[in-house]
């Protein structure tokens, strides 16, 4: 992930709008990106930007709260799917080391 607030932010004005992107995780064939948008009617907002293929799929304005949802969300959404790989016995990302004797 490239945190672009420490440098190399990337920013546009687009329909009387200013984006700053500030933080950005790229794949082989998409991206995903999330900064501040100044101009906006109402007070404080975020967007968020979903590419594949260089093609915009997903554009948002988000307010803070509903990032914060977003995130509860999808964290929620991975936290139930490990519980249940460590239910099932499937889990493989905590190897333990075998204790001394």
């Amino acid at each position: 992930m490239d945190n672009h607030a420490i440098g190399r932010s990337k920013e546009w004005t687009e329909d009387g709008l200013a984006y700053s992107e500030v933080v950005a995780q790229e794949y082989n064939n998409c991206s995903f990106s999330s900064g501040f948008v100044d101009g906006a009617p109402h007070g404080d907002i975020i967007y968020l930007k979903l590419e594949r293929c260089g093609k915009v799929d997903t554009f948002l304005l988000l307010r803070p709260d509903e990032v914060a949802a977003l995130a509860w969300c999808l964290t929620g959404v991975l936290y139930s799917h490990h519980i249940e790989d460590v239910r099932d016995g499937t889990d493989d990302t905590h190897q333990t080391d075998p204790q001394p004797g």
